[in-house]
């Protein structure tokens, strides 16, 4: 009985302990990576006497002290504590709470922390919570990175967070002009190019006219006549939602006159079933959510071939 008063002592004297450091964090304050470390030490030690603190269902305060390295002054250092576990704790669903804090905290090293702790667990690749971190960090090396490892391999984005990944991405394309022109000046290159991947699918969504008729250009070279994404991609240049408020919003037409034109000067190249796929779309959503106005009805008038192209010209 007293060795278990005693255990019981150990034990709400190291949750006390990790409340306190954890009430800190929360508080905005900056941990000492050295003392989470002498922290995890003192369990390893008391664990050579109470060897269930090893157990799994009974190592979550060893896990908390290494959830709290996302607040320290060297995030990066959790990588080292993660690779003492003993093989049995290492729990991919505890490592998930783990790192998820790495996409919030802002700090220089946490990138290069997610990164290199997913190298060594490959079951993170996929993982909502891991992709949904990495995203958070809002940084154009992270979203290069995972975009180009995504290439690669898709699994690396998984699907779990399907549609709200997607939202990020297409967030932070639309916040950033200069990195959405890198990613498609590198599309344009060749990169980036796989058929329903997370970058086609986010350069769709947050589409701009040159974003679209690149995207035409280059699937019509690729022999390409139909994708899912360029009608993402029209509704995401001719359209727009105005907010009511909550969540409510009405849809306006944008007036689409150049991006029609150009089009339409490609119906004859390689991408033409793709351009006229486009411009039939557009005419479509005029029907649905009504014309634009001073946006002429015809593509480019100017050169006396009739629209649609199966119209008989007077």
């Amino acid at each position: 009985m007293t060795g278990h008063v005693t255990s019981y002592k150990h034990r709400t004297r190291h949750e006390l302990a990790t409340g306190y450091m954890r009430a800190l964090a929360y508080a905005g304050e900056t941990l000492h990576a050295e003392h989470l470390n002498a922290a995890i030490a003192e369990y390893y030690e008391r664990a050579k006497k109470q060897a269930y603190l090893l157990q799994n269902r009974d190592a979550y305060g060893l896990y908390e002290w290494l959830r709290l390295f996302a607040f320290s002054d060297h995030p990066e250092s959790l990588l080292e504590a993660w690779n003492t576990l003993p093989a049995q704790l290492n729990d991919r669903h505890q490592l998930e709470n783990i790192v998820r804090p790495l996409g919030s905290i802002g700090h220089p090293y946490s990138e290069d922390t997610l990164f290199a702790i997913a190298a060594q667990n490959p079951s993170l690749y996929g993982d909502a919570t891991w992709v949904g971190a990495v995203l958070r960090l809002g940084t154009e090396s992270a979203l290069v990175k995972i975009l180009e490892m995504a290439d690669l391999d898709p699994k690396v984005m998984g699907s779990h967070g399907g549609h709200a990944h997607e939202q990020q991405l297409q967030a932070l394309l639309v916040g950033s002009p200069a990195l959405r022109a890198n990613l498609l000046a590198r599309y344009k290159k060749g990169e980036f190019r796989r058929a329903g991947g997370p970058m086609e699918k986010a350069l769709a969504a947050s589409a701009d006219a040159d974003t679209l008729l690149t995207m035409v250009d280059v699937k019509g070279q690729q022999g390409i006549t139909h994708t899912h994404s360029l009608h993402r991609a029209v509704e995401a240049v001719v359209l727009e939602r105005r907010p009511l408020g909550g969540i409510s919003y009405e849809i306006h037409g944008v007036n689409a006159g150049s991006l029609r034109k150009a089009l339409f000067a490609m119906i004859d190249g390689p991408s033409g079933e793709l351009a006229k796929a486009c411009l039939v779309r557009i005419d479509k959503l005029r029907d649905e959510h009504g014309r634009v106005e001073f946006e002429p009805r015809h593509p480019d008038i100017a050169t006396g071939r009739p629209w649609p192209l199966e119209a008989k010209a007077d």
